[in-house]
């Protein structure tokens, strides 16, 4: 399992906030995190981290859009950024 680059607690440490009676206050020193961090793993379902990646695409193509756009590309008249600056109008 891959743990992100920035997790300040390790798969062990998550198992132990998640069972223990201790307070958030007494678990974040012995831990050497935030309580904030340590309430965030008593009330998460899972032990491993959540996905990064955004839940919408806010620069998707819409489907008249995309045709138009790989036409562009695969006719290797313009650069990408040149293509970009005629695309962005559409």
């Amino acid at each position: 399992m891959q743990f992100h680059s920035n997790a300040t607690t390790n798969r062990q440490q998550r198992r132990l906030i998640r069972h223990s009676s201790q307070s958030c206050r007494v678990l974040a020193q012995s831990l050497c995190v935030s309580p904030t961090t340590i309430h965030t793993w008593q009330h998460r379902a899972e032990e491993c981290d959540l996905s990064c990646r955004p839940r919408t695409i806010h620069y998707a193509l819409d489907d008249q859009e995309e045709p138009m756009v790989l036409w562009m590309r695969t006719s290797g008249e313009l650069p990408l950024d040149d293509l970009l600056e005629a695309a962005q109008p559409l």
